[in-house]
């Protein structure tokens, strides 16, 4: 792994989160972002890749989302890895996170690396769309995983109360609550309570403080109808959709009608995978954001979309001929049979 260095971000150490003077401006003090590179050796097959692949995780996570578990391993070479404003070691000042915040936060590393495949999980899914809707021209592809579409608050709302939990989720103070006692009483502990992501994924989730957690859950994902956004992108900008059937956390169903009526769009449903195909079968992912870019830049007259049957995850074959011209509407690559328990 390297540090990326350059005139416009410089990796920093982990900062205390800051308070703001009485008076002071927060939209006016300059913030760079904790980035590094990140991925596998390039090789001579992956040298008409792409400048760059920026990925950005979820709520709640760092840049180590994509590393953990041997996840390096499949991301693209010279990939550029981003924690978020309020997360991780870039900057936690205390403020209101909105989605300009972010995207202000943003804006110099991802100018930096244009054009570039731009990679978002939750969160980061919304916040690489919202920046693609405003800076097409930076974004050759995007790659929306787990990306929360609730269609605004009722809408979140409806969906996270069909389970107790969600009283918690759609609740600011209580949310807060939540935030501010897990980090400080179970931190050191959640490897051991949380064991269904790696380790320092778990450890990773007090990694923010208590306003970039709740603010960000509520100006970004609830209160933000992503079908804006979506509708506001250049027609021939391909987007990628990699979801779970089984994600409790952003509803697929969004996602089909998001997919359905716009050109070069694909959504891969990863069957019984929850909000992390990352975490459950990165080399399925890797491949299909590989291709988001791949699709669009082939000059062979034809090219064959296959999802790999590893690990029962999808079992369709689907081809497309490019010398048709560009990809076909909607093209869906579900599995419809489930994994056998």
């Amino acid at each position: 792994m390297t540090l990326l260095r350059n005139p416009v971000m410089r990796p920093v150490s982990p900062p205390r989160t800051e308070t703001l003077q009485r008076g002071a401006n927060p939209a006016s003090r300059p913030r760079e972002l904790f980035v590094r590179t990140a991925g596998r050796q390039r090789g001579d097959q992956r040298a008409s890749a792409p400048r760059s692949y920026v990925f950005l995780h979820g709520l709640g996570g760092t840049q180590t989302y994509w590393t953990a578990a041997n996840g390096e391993s499949h991301l693209p070479p010279d990939s550029t890895l981003v924690d978020l404003l309020g997360f991780g070691r870039s900057p936690r000042p205390l403020i209101r996170y909105t989605l300009e915040t972010h995207l202000a936060a943003l804006e110099p590393v991802l100018e930096s690396q244009a054009p570039s495949v731009l990679v978002g999980h939750s969160l980061g899914a919304s916040l690489a769309l919202a920046y693609a809707a405003k800076h097409p021209n930076h974004v050759t592809a995007l790659v929306l995983i787990g990306l929360p579409s609730y269609g605004g608050p009722r809408g979140a709302f409806r969906w996270f109360r069909r389970r107790l939990r969600g009283w918690f989720l759609t609740n600011m103070v209580l949310t807060a609550l939540v935030c501010v006692l897990t980090r400080r009483l179970l931190g050191p502990i959640l490897p051991m309570l949380i064991r269904d992501v790696p380790p320092e994924v778990a450890r990773d989730l007090v990694e923010h403080n208590f306003m970039s957690s709740t603010t960000s859950l509520w100006n970004v994902l609830y209160r933000r109808d992503v079908t804006f956004d979506l509708n506001a992108l250049p027609e021939d900008l391909p987007v990628l959709f990699i979801h779970g059937t089984d994600d409790a956390t952003a509803p697929i169903g969004s996602i089909r009608g998001l997919v359905d009526g716009r050109r070069r769009s694909q959504l891969v449903e990863l069957v019984g995978v929850d909000h992390h195909p990352w975490l459950r079968h990165p080399t399925e992912c890797a491949e299909r954001i590989s291709r988001a870019w791949w699709d669009v830049h082939r000059e062979d007259s034809s090219f064959c979309e296959s999802g790999s049957v590893d690990g029962g995850v999808l079992a369709r074959r689907q081809c497309t001929d490019l010398s048709a011209g560009p990809a076909q509407p909607n093209q869906i690559v579900r599995n419809q049979s489930r994994k056998e328990s």
